[in-house]
């Protein structure tokens, strides 16, 4: 089994490396791609969590996960209370893959 893991900050950057064979990419507000140099013929099972280091706005965002093939998936973040309440919103976040 191969593991895939790291943290992305509100702004696309690489807040930890994590496992070192990844990279993101942000897209428009509260959407990031995230493509992971692995030889993989099945899709992984991806979880990510918020994280609102210096962003208490984030605080109460969820966050969406779409597989979009072995070695590729999307994150969006979407504000639920507050005065961007239902819109997408920047928000950093960790994640964990793992391909059988």
């Amino acid at each position: 089994m191969h593991v895939s893991f790291g943290s992305i900050t509100a702004t696309g950057g690489i807040e930890n490396p994590g496992s070192g064979d990844w990279q993101a990419t942000k897209g428009p507000i509260g959407h990031y791609t995230v493509d992971v140099d692995v030889a993989a013929s099945a899709h992984p099972i991806v979880i990510a969590t918020g994280s609102v280091t210096g962003d208490e706005l984030a605080s109460d965002n969820v966050l969406a996960v779409v597989v979009e093939s072995e070695t590729r998936f999307t994150v969006s973040s979407r504000d639920v209370a507050g005065w961007r309440e239902n819109q997408f919103q920047d928000a950093g976040f960790s994640f964990v893959c793992f391909w059988p």
